[in-house]
């Protein structure tokens, strides 16, 4: 087994025997002494680890595996475009191909396009003799708002941003505001640049960018007449699905040491009021919920996520996803598991492109284990809207723009 050290813009920290990207609340001495002693060890950070001694290996990510690890029987990478390479003709994995077809953009389990290569699931390591979870991050106990401690754990995150020169995928939107005002407050001074496009469906990001612009913050135009040309199929089909991160990818490159966006923010499943609907309605069992959330992921339409709410569903692919996470669903506790269910597998998916950009090295406020088990922790009431996010920016003297404006995402025409 070897490990391929090749994304020049993810390179790992390496020792004799291990490699090391990220941080954690662990030393990487510490770690190694863990991992050569057999003692088990819950690191806490953005991470992942590599070791291997002779025919002995150890893999391990982190809740959201904002590092991804993908191995087969020779070699272990962060790059899955790098892998995939590595070996011709590869056989076809049908449970991963299945759940492509069922969710659109990402899939879960240890499963990629090809059977003879597996990925590390988040909360996971991995050894020669098997897949272990080493912790249950959403399991998180539900408590009140503390916005100065989630205060101290923005300013622990900001005290490791060294570079000079961080850039921020800015659209104005309450996501990637907030990581910016936090940048700005601890005087990181960010560069923002928005994507801008004449071929819009609305105007609201560009009129919140236009109201930020009169309070005095500076924000670069990126322009594209549309997404199309940008969509590669690294990013768009070789393994999990995103239409927009290549226009970001683009409009970042070259302007900073590292980059960061607004993904993840809120930690929620798409359209949580929605959800809140149906759980209103009746209160649904787990293959209700799954097969709800399976259509959420085919369609933004109301009509159609409900009609795929009685839908049947078959094959290995939804077999997989209905034990998945019907286990999770019995593992978790409290009344607002329904709104954790997904988190996880999706906020792994929004963070998959940045992690295998080999043009640009991305840095997520919002993946730092102590910001999101905090906001995870929540109650659902303050999320809804993203209230939260807008207390946080008051909480350290930033303002409200951000949420005169509707949440629309990138609309901009391919």
């Amino acid at each position: 087994m070897k490990f391929l050290n090749t994304n020049p813009k993810r390179q790992f920290r390496e020792y004799k025997n291990f490699w090391a990207y990220g941080y954690s609340n662990y030393t990487d001495l510490e770690v190694i002494g863990f991992i050569e002693n057999g003692i088990d060890f819950i690191p806490k950070g953005q991470f992942a680890y590599v070791y291997i001694k002779d025919k002995k290996y150890f893999f391990m990510c982190d809740h959201l595996c904002t590092t991804n690890l993908y191995y087969n029987q020779d070699s272990v990478t962060s790059s899955f475009d790098q892998i995939r390479k590595v070996r011709e003709n590869n056989t076809l994995d049908t449970v991963w191909h299945s759940q492509i077809e069922l969710l659109k953009t990402h899939t879960v389990g240890p499963f990629t396009p090809y059977e003879s290569i597996k990925r590390v699931e988040p909360d996971h390591y991995v050894t020669e003799v098997g897949s272990y979870m080493y912790h249950d991050s959403m399991n998180t106990p539900t408590v009140e708002p503390d916005y100065q401690l989630l205060k101290t754990y923005v300013s622990n995150f900001a005290n490791r941003i060294t570079e000079s020169d961080p850039v921020v995928a800015f659209s104005g939107g309450k996501d990637s505001y907030l990581v910016a005002e936090v940048l700005r407050k601890y005087n990181k001074n960010p560069r923002l640049v928005k994507v801008h496009s004449e071929n819009v469906r609305n105007m609201v990001d560009i009129k919140a960018c236009e109201e930020f612009t009169k309070h005095g913050w500076n924000i670069e135009k990126y322009e594209i007449e549309g997404r199309k040309k940008y969509i590669t199929n690294q990013f768009n089909h070789d393994f999990w699905r995103d239409g927009t991160f290549n226009v970001k990818q683009e409009a970042v490159r070259g302007k900073g040491t590292r980059a960061y966006s607004g993904e993840l923010s809120a930690h929620t499943p798409k359209d949580q009021l929605l959800f809140s609907y149906i759980t209103n309605i009746h209160k649904p069992n787990v293959e209700d919920i799954i097969k709800f959330w399976v259509s959420v992921n085919s369609s933004f339409l109301k009509e159609r996520m409900m009609r795929g709410f009685d839908k049947e569903y078959s094959g290995e692919g939804y077999d997989y996803l209905l034990e998945y996470w019907t286990k999770k669903w019995n593992r978790l506790e409290g009344e607002d598991k329904i709104y954790r269910l997904f988190l996880q597998e999706h906020g792994s998916y929004r963070l998959w492109c940045e992690s295998q950009d080999n043009k640009n090295t991305w840095f997520n406020m919002y993946a730092d284990s102590d910001i999101f088990h905090q906001w995870l922790s929540y109650p659902q009431k303050y999320k809804i809207k993203k209230e939260h996010l807008k207390e946080l920016a008051l909480q350290i003297g930033g303002t409200d723009i951000s949420w005169k404006y509707k949440s629309i995402g990138m609309s901009i025409n391919k």
